[in-house]
């Protein structure tokens, strides 16, 4: 699964895992992703750090309580540096 709040960013890496041979679903609304995020579906969890609605870690804390297993890949795209 993918959860990203920007559509273009979305189709993009959507694309690529596919060509690569992933199968993957997306989502551009976290609160969505959340509502149809099931435990033991997904290999692994790509999630957007600053999103609108629920921001990555805490979409992440609530699919965790789901799924305890879930791997996770958190992706940002900031250009702010945080220690």
């Amino acid at each position: 699964m993918f959860v990203n709040d920007d559509v273009d960013t979305t189709a993009v890496i959507k694309e690529g895992l596919k060509r690569h041979g992933y199968e993957v679903e997306t989502f551009v609304d976290s609160n969505l992703a959340l509502q149809n995020f099931k435990a033991g579906t997904y290999d692994l969890l790509l999630l957007d750090v600053l999103m609108k609605g629920l921001d990555g870690f805490e979409l992440y804390n609530k699919m965790r309580k789901i799924d305890e297993n879930i791997q996770i890949c958190f992706i940002s795209a900031s250009n702010t540096f945080m220690e």
